[in-house]
């Protein structure tokens, strides 16, 4: 017996979402982990620095987004008064991750899949590299850097 239409449909469906979440998922907790390590290196490199010089990128960028209030990390840290992790930071890129970044390479790899056909010879993956490079990710990254400017609730100028 051969499965209904309306059946075979909605087991497609079932079969595209659960490989979306699975990307979006995987994606979203590793930029949010990612997030999360890159805050811990911020605040460790603006305690070991005094809490920034005016000449230090990463510690001004950690004063930044941590909501510290002034007091240098060092001193902050003898009273144990670390400021918090941004957690609405690492919400961001778990949003981009799970939203953006595991829906837009499911489709990307896909799509090269089908215009070059699977890797199995050194010019086949050359070719995926190379396309890659120049469509998918400088796509990728306007898109990116467009999606977390908005989340941060800036606009096109930044």
């Amino acid at each position: 017996r051969e499965p209904r239409p309306a059946a075979a449909a909605m087991s497609s469906f079932r079969c595209m979402a659960k490989k979306y979440l699975r990307a979006g998922l995987t994606s979203g907790t590793i930029m949010a982990s990612g997030d999360l390590l890159c805050q811990t290196w911020e605040r460790r490199r603006a305690a070991s620095s005094g809490g920034g010089d005016g000449g230090d990128v990463l510690s001004d960028a950690a004063a930044s987004t941590s909501g510290r209030l002034g007091a240098p990390a060092a001193v902050q840290e003898q009273l144990g008064v670390m400021p918090a992790y941004d957690l609405a930071r690492t919400a961001r890129f778990f949003a981009v991750g799970m939203t953006f970044h595991g829906p837009f390479f499911v489709n990307g790899f896909a799509a090269l899949e089908r215009v070059v056909g699977p890797a199995t010879c050194l010019r086949a993956a050359a070719k995926k590299v190379a396309l890659g490079h120049a469509f998918l990710f400088p796509t990728y990254t306007c898109g990116f850097y467009l999606y977390m400017s908005a989340l941060e609730g800036k606009g096109v100028e930044g």
